[in-house]
């Protein structure tokens, strides 16, 4: 599809709406209470297929031909050890930004005439895809202070998380966790799932996973391997203690692919993705 005819499609099915309006106002007050090229072309393939670039920045690939990218910030923001890797020449159809004050979701220099930008309260429907905001928390529990996405896709759903540090630290607060299974309730396919702050959250995350239907979860947004290697250890201590049924993959590469889901969720699978430079598909 030509760049016009593209930018026409987008424009007739994008609903941009602001979900910091009325409705979103009255949520209540919760505070009451590396570096290889990733896997070569057509190497894997599914319904949607996920590319970790490192730290929050992923590419999203569904079988319809779209690209999304998502958060995609400075490499090593604050001087700390979370890169990000690079995408070539490549101009996704869709760029993503949960949140644009912070140089690590928002601070890499993106492809210019990306058709479609989506920031904060935006809502996509396109092609089949539906990417749906969820306003979360990372300052205080306040005032939320950016979103998470829901994207849906032939019956998948993916949860990416923005910030949700407020959340994961408070995750022992009755009504934080009420609030939580509220608003992200239902089951994913996958959770993209922040495990680091400029404090130690890491053992609180690992609580924080358990309120969610879950069928596969990818830890990211840490600052250091060492946070990911302590939270690993932490869910493997849950497995022995109190029989949670965590199953633990490292594919040593950067892509995951998904297909429809079959059946219940028997299990959780917790995949160790490894950041790339992100080498894209064969199309047809």
């Amino acid at each position: 599809m030509e760049a016009r005819q593209k930018q026409a499609a987008v424009a007739a099915v994008l609903f941009l709406f602001l979900a910091a309006g009325p409705a979103a106002l009255s949520r209540p007050n919760l505070s009451s209470s590396a570096g290889q090229a990733g896997t070569q072309a057509g190497a894997q393939t599914g319904t949607i297929c996920v590319h970790y670039l490192g730290h929050a920045s992923f590419m999203f690939e569904f079988d319809n031909g779209v690209t999304l990218l998502a958060d995609y910030g400075r490499s090593r923001s604050y001087g700390l050890d979370s890169p990000i890797y690079g995408i070539g020449d490549f101009r996704p159809d869709i760029l993503l930004y949960t949140h644009t004050h912070h140089e690590d979701h928002a601070g890499g220099i993106a492809p210019k005439n990306i058709p479609t930008v989506i920031k904060g309260p935006d809502m996509l429907q396109f092609k089949g895809i539906r990417l749906r905001p969820v306003p979360t928390y990372e300052q205080s529990l306040e005032t939320f202070d950016n979103y998470s996405y829901i994207i849906s896709y032939k019956g998948i759903n993916i949860l990416f998380f923005g910030d949700p540090q407020a959340l994961i630290a408070n995750v022992a607060k009755p009504e934080v966790r009420s609030s939580v299974q509220a608003d992200y309730a239902g089951t994913f396919d996958l959770l993209l799932l922040p495990i680091g702050h400029i404090e130690d959250i890491v053992p609180a995350a690992a609580e924080f996973l358990a309120l969610f239907q879950a069928q596969r979860v990818v830890p990211m947004h840490y600052w250091s391997p060492q946070e990911r290697v302590n939270f690993l250890s932490i869910l493997r201590g849950k497995v022995e203690t109190e029989r949670k049924p965590y199953v633990f993959e490292a594919p040593g590469g950067p892509r995951l692919c998904l297909d429809p889901p079959r059946g219940g969720i028997d299990s959780i699978r917790v995949i160790s993705l490894e950041p790339a430079v992100y080498a894209p598909r064969r199309r047809p």
